[in-house]
């Protein structure tokens, strides 16, 4: 019990902490120029930031999902994200409320094979963030792995049947 309320303190806290900074976090990801483990000499690196500034009349409504107060179960909510790259919106609305104040993720590259029906996230943890991929409770996991693998895998327009995950090309087990 005592771990799980550690699990709701620390993210509870986190999402106060980013819903009291908003837009700062947009130019700071913006600004954030991260080594790709995959990256060709040729071809800049691409890293999405979490929070992109949109205009509303070019948004759609997307169900994006995240776990409960107790991690026990996965909710939906409706977002509005940019209506050309919805996929990458639904991606960083999820990220951005997962969030926490001493666990913070920079951005993310995704890619989607349309063969296999994979996608996958290559997440890319602040370099100022206190806490690393490996310090993650079992909560915490659950609700960002759990949070971004429903979100793609329930809207029936991007086809994924399944997510994996990566940090820096480098698979992360959950």
């Amino acid at each position: 019990m005592n771990s799980t309320k550690k699990c709701l303190i620390s993210f509870v806290s986190g999402v106060v902490f980013a819903g009291a900074i908003g837009y700062s976090w947009a130019t700071f990801g913006e600004r954030i120029s991260l080594p790709s483990a995959q990256a060709s000499p040729t071809a800049p690196e691409t890293v999405t930031p979490l929070l992109a500034q949109v205009e509303p009349e070019n948004t759609v409504p997307v169900t994006i999902y995240y776990a409960d107060s107790q991690c026990e179960t996965l909710l939906p909510q409706s977002v509005r994200v940019p209506a050309e790259n919805t996929l990458e919106g639904a991606v960083g609305a999820t990220i951005d409320r997962w969030n926490s104040g001493d666990f913070t993720l920079a951005g993310y590259r995704l890619s989607v094979d349309d063969a296999t029906g994979i996608a996958t996230v290559d997440l890319r943890v602040d370099p100022n963030s206190p806490r690393q991929m490996i310090s993650l409770s079992s909560c915490e996991r659950f609700a960002l792995f759990g949070s971004l693998t429903e979100t793609l895998t329930q809207n029936p327009d991007w086809r994924i049947s399944s997510v994996q995950f990566t940090e820096k090309g480098e698979r992360i087990s959950f």
